[in-house]
């Protein structure tokens, strides 16, 4: 399933549904994203947001939103011994989504960014 995260409230809600190592990068950029464009902001139209995914199954729905071909990974990492890893994109100068998700599900795009 494909889920959003744009605020340190969303996440706490659903912080038993991912590892640990997932939540705390979650935690960590949502931080940031409230602090710089508040926390009650339309997240979908300013300020950018997270995105998990757990499932192969997901990946269409994904694309609709990022297409991997014309924005950009900007950075790559694994997180932890997780099997997740994120990658940023910013989709225009203000606007910015993370994606989480199992390495062994990440596209070419991703993988190839990570060190």
């Amino acid at each position: 399933m494909l889920a959003k995260y744009g605020n340190v409230k969303e996440v706490y809600d659903s912080m038993f549904s991912y590892p640990h190592e997932v939540i705390t990068e979650l935690f960590i950029s949502c931080e940031v994203l409230d602090a710089e464009y508040g926390k009650d902001r339309d997240y979908i139209e300013s300020g950018g947001y997270s995105i998990v995914i757990d499932s192969v199954e997901d990946l269409p729905a994904l694309r609709d939103i990022v297409d991997f071909d014309t924005h950009l990974c900007e950075w790559a990492t694994r997180l932890g011994k997780s099997g997740y890893v994120s990658a940023l994109y910013i989709m225009n100068n203000d606007f910015s989504i993370i994606v989480f998700m199992p390495e062994s599900i990440a596209p070419s795009s991703i993988t190839n960014e990570i060190d």
